[in-house]
């Protein structure tokens, strides 16, 4: 399937922990981080430094502050699902 094909190919980009929290998002979008974190096993700070540098690739947004902190997929990513 061609969406598959797609996800198969972002995946193979990105790190261990970066698939983790982008499958957990495909499952159910709009996590708080520590729900990511409790889901995925990854540390609170290993969640929020991946969190961070799949947004600055444009694949997740973040809203809100501190403990509030939620996580998304971007608009592009929705659409390979």
């Amino acid at each position: 399937k061609e969406t598959d094909l797609k996800v198969n190919r972002l995946f193979r980009l990105l790190s261990e922990p970066e698939r983790k929290i982008v499958a957990e998002l495909l499952k159910k979008d709009n996590q708080s981080q520590k729900a990511l974190c409790e889901k995925t096993g990854i540390p609170k700070a290993t969640v929020s430094r991946m969190v961070q540098r799949l947004e600055s690739k444009g694949i997740v947004k973040r809203s809100g502050e501190g403990a509030w902190k939620r996580v998304r997929l971007s608009k592009w990513i929705k659409r390979m699902k």
